[in-house]
């Protein structure tokens, strides 16, 4: 992929977007979009009675292309950009990943990851400046394989080993979150249990200059809620966007509710020591 097509497809995305969300036509923004992040879409038109999640138009500013070489299709690039939302939204970093599928597909927006307050290792790049891509079965001697990320970070949110990731907003940090979250559900005569996986997503690497990685990958989320006690749970508690997805409001008569989500972490890999989750987004599915 050339840089000058990697900024045509940047351009095309950009503008498309705006459009789309300015026209609020959900069918133009579901488009816009390729997998895993796709797999988010319907769920989030559905929750906006068919409406586009965002409302607010973005402008990407400097942004810089991390491009690997790729023989063979899916092909992939990533765009590390300052974000603006609306016309005084405060910039932030953001990395945009596109792929297309074959020749003759288009180019989408597979995943996109909001960066605060966390420093970007730097990439590694080839003589022409092309970046290197880490394939799975390479990366054995790293801190965490790239085969067992997914799972490894997902028994981390699970509660069970953390040793190898480093804590921050994204593992301790959200593991303190959904235990809030389970103690409102248990206050509202909910029980709650989750289950990780992995996905049929394949994990996307690039090297970094100190011998690490970072790493793009997805995990599968089930929750389930149950009426403790055979109670009428309170609908309440159930969280909004769960609500929000059924066909008709949480009544007294509901007992039982299953949720399935989509985690997409950015993390880095260094060759020796814990992996820092840098950003998540999560999505219902």
């Amino acid at each position: 992929v050339s840089s000058r097509e990697s900024l045509r497809v940047i351009d095309e995305y950009v503008a498309k977007h705006n459009r789309a969300v300015t026209d609020t036509d959900g069918r133009a923004w579901r488009g816009l979009l390729g997998e895993p992040l796709a797999a988010t879409a319907g769920a989030l038109l559905r929750i906006g009675a068919g409406d586009p999640p965002e409302r607010e138009t973005i402008t990407l500013v400097n942004p810089v292309l991390l491009v690997p070489r790729l023989d063979a299709y899916p092909r992939w690039f990533v765009a590390a950009a300052m974000e603006r939302r609306g016309r005084r939204g405060t910039p932030r970093p953001a990395l945009m990943m596109f792929t297309r599928s074959g020749p003759d597909a288009a180019w989408r927006l597979a995943n996109k990851t909001t960066i605060t307050g966390q420093k970007l290792p730097k990439i590694a790049t080839d003589g022409q400046g092309y970046a290197l891509t880490v394939p799975a079965e390479t990366s054995a001697r790293l801190a965490v394989g790239l085969n067992d990320l997914a799972a490894a970070h997902g028994a981390y949110l699970t509660g069970g080993d953390d040793r190898g990731f480093a804590a921050g907003p994204y593992t301790s940090g959200w593991r303190a979150q959904q235990a809030e979250t389970s103690r409102r559900l248990r206050a509202g005569g909910w029980r709650d249990t989750g289950r990780f996986s992995r996905t049929r997503y394949p994990v996307a690497a690039l090297r970094t200059k100190d011998g690490g990685v970072l790493a793009w990958y997805a995990i599968s989320r089930v929750d389930t809620l149950v009426a403790a006690d055979g109670g009428a749970p309170d609908p309440r508690a159930v969280p909004s966007d769960v609500r929000g997805y059924l066909d008709r409001p949480v009544t007294g008569g509901r007992t039982e509710v299953r949720a399935a989500w989509l985690l997409l972490p950015l993390t880095y890999v260094p060759p020796t020591g814990q992996a820092s989750v840098l950003g998540m987004t999560s999505g219902l599915t």
